[in-house]
């Protein structure tokens, strides 16, 4: 029904820190609480530093791993499966998951049939270890299964910025 596009000079950071604050208020979470921190993202606001250690700085969350996935569409997808192998190998108790885009910026919006399926926006969740006493009340993640397929890659791509190349 309608198309979020972020306003002039609000970054893929920008919409992950508000989308983080509102998720760690819900978890009933603080900053302290976090030690890993995974934002999805295709465009993020910098090669590098990643996205992530640019929340966590403006979080002021200290002291934990902080990285991107990029997998485009599936990458919160994939974050979450990443987040749940941490947390299954007390690796980390308290992830903070973020998928964050301002696709709006890397869009032909010339190409109808693929700039009206996309937008900017951000959502974040707090996925952290639990003790699951109720399979069937209690909240939880049973398991993730992620996959691809290579052979598809040149349906819908989008050339590396700096590259030069303009085919895949």
């Amino acid at each position: 029904r309608e198309r979020h596009i972020a306003a002039d000079g609000e970054t893929t950071c920008d919409l992950a820190v508000n989308a983080s604050r509102r998720a760690l208020k819900m978890a009933n979470k603080t900053n302290a609480d976090i030690d890993l921190i995974i934002v999805a993202t295709t465009t993020a606001d910098k090669i590098f530093p990643s996205t992530a250690c640019l929340l966590q700085k403006r979080l002021n969350i200290r002291g934990c791993a902080a990285f991107d996935v990029q997998a485009v569409c599936t990458g919160f997808v994939y974050a979450l499966g990443i987040a749940d192998k941490f947390i299954r190998t007390q690796s980390a108790n308290c992830v903070l998951i973020v998928g964050s885009e301002t696709l709006s910026r890397i869009l032909d919006w010339n190409d109808r049939s693929t700039c009206v399926l996309f937008g900017d926006g951000a959502a974040a969740v707090v996925l952290s270890a639990t003790e699951v006493n109720n399979f069937r009340t209690d909240s939880h993640l049973i398991d993730t299964g992620i996959f691809s397929d290579g052979q598809y890659a040149q349906t819908l791509w989008c050339p590396a910025p700096g590259t030069g190349l303009e085919t895949n």
